[in-house]
């Protein structure tokens, strides 16, 4: 299976758009909203608190992060 979602760069990062809607988030829709796909993945994912109230998920915890490109 192939799964291919389109981004762009902006500002030297690599963005997907997203959108949240009935508590998912769906990959390659919306225009207003969008993700930073960072380079040094290493296995935690960073949301806006905003986007962890509507997807209804439980707190994890705070982490300090920076991406790949600074």
């Amino acid at each position: 299976m192939r799964i291919r979602i389109a981004g762009k760069i902006v500002d030297s990062e690599p963005r997907l758009s997203i959108r949240v809607v009935r508590k998912r988030l769906t990959l390659g829709r919306g225009e207003r909203d969008y993700m930073v796909v960072d380079s040094g993945f290493t296995g935690s994912v960073a949301i806006p608190e905003e986007w962890g109230e509507r997807l209804d998920l439980s707190y994890a915890g705070i982490q300090s992060f920076a991406l790949a490109n600074g």
